[in-house]
């Protein structure tokens, strides 16, 4: 279902995260607050407000799709193109496995994307067939050559044997997929985020990438870490979906914020359309 990755080669493999594997140190727990994920508040904003329902069923679609690529639990999948409106359903059927999402970058140049595949020891990289212009499926593939963890480089569009619609039309095990939401925990880590120390040399980062990890839970409690570009306008953010716009349009940077705002109380946040 997914285009596979040339063998890989033997390359220096940078000093594990491990991090992202594990939920938090119980010292860094929140042991009085029940624990709460993102696929929690998902589902919890579904059974109330009709407008979040379509994206709860899909994602429990798409995350038995992930689930047929032996994704679970701590598992990293990286993607590429997290503004674009396809990766909403992506980000909540990963959260509600626990597998982490690895915000990756192509503009940060070949070193530094595959220094995060390898860094991160993402299994799966998601993309839209262009990027910038750049034939994005075909360069993750020799990237991935690099990786010995990567398994799967899988378009976002398209409607390929081997795409995104194809893994979300995967038929719904609900027994399966309750199970793995269960073993999700709101300390779990649903995001990686990479940020390069150093600079640019010849458009290349030259330093190795350093990471942040996210949790369900402190994303749920601090919106704007998710969205950054949302802004006060007292509309109602009961559907994910901007009034005119349909749900499609909706990033999934913007989705996962009101997700946030919704958890958080804020309530009061309308995220402005990704730019394209």
């Amino acid at each position: 279902m997914s285009t596979p990755v040339p063998t890989p080669v033997p390359t220096p493999v940078p000093t594990p995260l491990p991090s992202h594997r594990h939920r938090r140190p119980a010292a860094m727990a929140h042991p009085a607050a029940a624990p709460d994920t993102i696929g929690d508040q998902l589902t919890r904003l579904a059974s109330r407000h009709p407008g979040w329902l379509a994206l709860d069923a899909a994602s429990d679609q798409l995350a038995c799709g992930l689930m047929g690529l032996k994704l679970q639990r701590g598992d990293c999948i990286a993607v590429v193109g997290l503004e674009r409106p396809e990766s909403l359903v992506l980000l909540s059927a990963a959260a509600k496995l626990g597998v982490v999402v690895v915000d990756v970058s192509l503009r940060c140049g070949d070193a530094a994307t595959a220094m995060v595949l390898v860094h991160s020891q993402a299994r799966a990289v998601f993309s839209p067939l262009l990027s910038d212009g750049i034939d994005a499926i075909a360069l993750l593939q020799r990237l991935g050559a690099r990786s010995p963890m990567l398994r799967h480089v899988i378009p976002t569009d398209g409607s390929g044997l081997n795409s995104l619609a194809a893994l979300a039309a995967t038929p719904l095990e609900a027994g399966r997929l309750s199970a793995a939401r269960r073993r999700v925990s709101g300390d779990d880590v649903a995001l990686l985020v990479y940020s390069a120390a150093g600079g640019q040399v010849g458009g290349q980062t030259s330093a190795r990438p350093e990471a942040t990890t996210i949790s369900h839970r402190s994303l749920l409690a601090k919106p704007h870490h998710s969205n950054p570009s949302s802004t006060s306008d007292g509309s109602n953010t009961s559907n994910p979906s901007d009034g005119s716009r349909s749900q499609g349009a909706v990033s999934g940077w913007a989705g996962w914020g009101r997700l946030a705002d919704s958890a958080a109380g804020a309530g009061q946040h309308r995220p402005h359309p990704s730019p394209r």
